[in-house]
């Protein structure tokens, strides 16, 4: 009986004194109103420069076969042969993989883009942590209900001078704090 009351009185000191929050930089990043001009910048690369790739690479490869095909009636150069074997095994790789390298060149560029916003946010991030001293931050999908869990989109928000969030983002945490820190952030 005694050790129930000495570890129900434990519980209810730690889980008062251990502060949670919920935070995700990624989320915070695509809510800022910047991250719509990556997105657009990424969009027009997805457009213009990717087909075109494809097309260069297809055109490498019929180039390479016309050549290949006049040049082997010409000489019986077995090295060369060899050579040009190889540039065509690696044109039809490029061509197979194209998905593939398409979809990280695009990642790539989306995240050169996206490096300032990151760093504007993160900077954000720790002013709010230093100021309020939390033990414990959690991504927003990793926790389902809690009594004494933060939001910390919010202040974050107000630290970088945003005018709105998503609401997905302003209804995680604690739901009875949240009108109260809200009132200044418009939802979309």
């Amino acid at each position: 009986m005694i050790a129930m009351i000495c570890l129900n009185t434990c519980a209810k000191w730690y889980s008062q004194s251990l502060r949670i929050a919920v935070f995700d930089i990624d989320s915070m990043v695509h809510a800022l109103p910047e991250y719509k001009v990556v997105d657009s910048l990424v969009m027009c690369y997805e457009i213009d420069t990717i087909p075109t790739d494809y097309k260069i690479l297809q055109q490498e490869l019929v180039r390479l076969d016309r050549f290949f095909l006049n040049y082997r009636d010409q000489s019986h150069d077995r090295k060369f042969d060899d050579s040009i074997g190889a540039l065509r095994q690696k044109i039809e790789l490029s061509i197979i993989y194209w998905k593939q390298n398409s979809e990280h060149a695009t990642n790539e560029r989306k995240r050169r883009l996206a490096e300032p916003l990151y760093q504007k946010v993160n900077a954000a991030f720790k002013k709010i942590i230093s100021e309020k001293h939390y033990d414990l931050i959690l991504k927003s999908g990793s926790i389902e209900f809690g009594d004494n869990v933060d939001n910390l989109f919010i202040p974050v928000a107000r630290k970088l001078k945003l005018a709105s969030l998503p609401v997905s983002l302003l209804k995680i945490g604690n739901l009875y704090r949240l009108d109260s820190l809200s009132n200044e952030i418009i939802q979309y």
